[in-house]
């Protein structure tokens, strides 16, 4: 519900942008429009008037323009400096326009017929820039404008046909451009409502689909671990890998949902683009060696600004792409200045990409396939994600590539920053090397089998762990650290759990929470930046590196 919620509130605020822009727009054609109709009235005027005047119905039209020209002016001026949906501001420009488009219409309907073709066409169009209620409004204005104008004029039959035939244009196009707004306002709603249920369905499955994949990971780990013969092993490593292939998927998928329901909020600081590279580098070991890979990065020092997971996920995406089509070759990451600001790349020793494919290869669901060519694993929403996630930080991806010669992605404009001092918060020391041993950890987790499976894979790195099920009432000893679950069932959530434990152990004691929801809802739900939150499926050797983190926080400080 939070996504279809933060869903609607995005489209209405696209809605929005659109119609200010337009009505700005409007009202810069309404100043060209009124002149380019002056012009047209002084040259015909004088045509038809007794030089140096102008003709009488030519003056009449001036004069009206010079009681229109203000209210023209105060609507370029109004629709920049207080934008937004303003009815009466809207109001008042359709009667405006249409009330001086027929005033000159009714100074001379021969002369002035080119300018009838403005008259429908402002017409119909404020009801297609502001909807069918305005489009109403104007018709009807229109036609007590035209009839008013028949009526000042001779009663002769031909003027009388003329009148009737300009009624009827008035009524019959707005009429069937309203019958038009309405078929696409119903599709719009229709698409809409398939989209709010196709979030709605992500939303609330991916908690069930994340639990199996994120337990069978923690499992066979464990099996890893465990002391198996060679040929086991072997076994054990491939379920890994096409697991991990499957919570590839799974979170390219999640990614795109999330990015669909328009709650990716960018939150830029300082990133050290070192420790980050390095994280990624090991993190990705695994995945480089399955590939044949050799994966190397270039030691930078730099800091920029940014959002480290959404930049994180980028350089992620560009590392798994580089393994899937440069297998047995060297993949190298780094970063490079670029004028005034910083780029990072990520280069493989491929066989290339063919010029054809370059323009699409960011568009969602795109694949390089060839006939005979090997299977590979994805969907093509990798690169779509990251030309997505640099354009909400206001970045640019590129890619450069030649066949036989390998390719080169590039996310571009990152702007430097000052280096954070040291502090408390996991990301800051996340990649420092440290031993686990003799960490006493509290594991609080719902599921018995992710309970059973993590209490396992912890120890398994010489932690001692208490694993319960639930908030504890009290607690005999106090642990270096807290790892919950968000929902730990009965309402109660991992943030009432932190809350509770440290009241207990009366220190704010470093916490992890592990979740399977997307969003900022959990960050916010929490309130302590100091408090890592990692995601569904994990991998253990993100888990790993958020304890090792805590290794080198600050010493608790007091909760009282």
């Amino acid at each position: 519900m939070m996504q279809s919620s933060a869903r609607a509130g995005e489209a209405d605020d696209l809605s929005l942008q659109d119609e200010i822009a337009s009505e700005q727009n409007q009202s810069k054609q309404r100043l060209i429009i009124t002149h380019l109709i002056v012009v047209y009235v002084l040259l015909l005027g004088s045509s038809f008037g007794q030089a140096p005047a102008l003709a009488p119905w030519a003056m009449k039209v001036i004069t009206y323009y010079a009681f229109y020209l203000p209210i023209v002016l105060w609507l370029f001026i109004a629709s920049r400096l207080k934008p937004g949906r303003v009815p009466i501001r809207r109001i008042i420009g359709i009667a405006a326009d249409i009330g001086f488009l027929g005033l000159a219409l009714a100074t001379d309907r021969t002369l002035m017929m080119p300018i009838y073709t403005i008259f429908i066409w402002v017409t119909l169009g404020n009801g297609m820039r502001y909807g069918r209620r305005y489009l109403v409004f104007a018709a009807l204005f229109a036609l007590t404008i035209v009839l008013s104008v028949g009526l000042l004029l001779d009663s002769s039959p031909i003027e009388v046909f003329i009148t009737a035939t300009m009624a009827l244009a008035v009524l019959a196009i707005p009429l069937y451009a309203s019958a038009l707004l309405r078929r696409v306002e119903d599709a719009r709603r229709e698409a809409d409502r398939a989209n709010v249920a196709k979030s709605l369905f992500l939303a609330r499955a991916s908690h069930d689909l994340r639990q199996p994949i994120h337990a069978i990971s923690l499992f066979v780990t464990g099996l890893q671990q465990s002391g198996l013969k060679p040929e086991q092993r072997g076994i054990v490593d491939r379920i890994d890998r096409s697991l991990d292939g499957l919570s590839r998927l799974f979170r390219s998928l999640l990614d795109l949902s999330t990015l669909d329901s328009g709650s990716v909020k960018p939150a830029l600081r300082p990133v050290a683009l070192g420790e980050l590279l390095s994280e990624l580098v090991q993190q990705n070991a695994q995945l480089a060696a399955w590939h044949g890979c050799e994966l190397r990065y270039v030691p930078t020092c730099r800091t920029v600004l940014a959002d480290e997971s959404l930049l994180a996920t980028m350089v992620q995406n560009l590392l798994s792409n580089a393994f899937k089509f440069a297998p047995g070759g060297k993949v190298l990451v780094g970063a490079r200045m670029h004028g005034d600001t910083v780029s990072l790349q990520v280069l493989d020793q491929g066989k290339g990409i063919d010029p054809a494919h370059l323009p699409f290869l960011f568009d969602e669901f795109y694949q390089i396939r060839e006939q005979g060519g090997a299977d590979r694993q994805g969907v093509g929403l990798g690169l779509n994600i990251v030309a997505r996630l640099s354009e909400l930080m206001g970045l640019k991806v590129a890619v450069r590539s030649q066949p036989g010669e390998g390719t080169c992605f590039s996310i571009d404009g990152l702007r430097p920053a000052q280096p954070m001092a040291l502090t408390s918060a996991p990301h800051t020391s996340a990649r420092l090397p440290s031993p686990l041993a003799g960490m006493q950890v509290l594991l609080v987790e719902d599921d018995p089998d992710i309970r059973s499976a993590t209490k396992e894979l912890i120890e398994g790195w010489s932690c001692a762990v208490i694993a319960l099920d639930g908030i504890p009432a009290q607690i005999a000893q106090k642990p270096d650290l807290l790892i919950a679950d968000y929902d730990l069932g009965g309402g109660r959530t991992g943030a009432d759990c932190i809350q509770a434990v440290r009241q207990l152990v009366g220190t704010s004691i470093p916490a992890i929470i592990i979740t399977g929801h997307e969003g900022e809802g959990i960050s916010q739900a929490i309130g302590d930046p100091s408090i890592a939150i990692l995601r569904k499926p994990l991998r253990p050797a993100e888990l790993r590196s958020a304890i090792s983190a805590t290794r080198f926080a600050i010493q608790p400080v007091p909760t009282g």
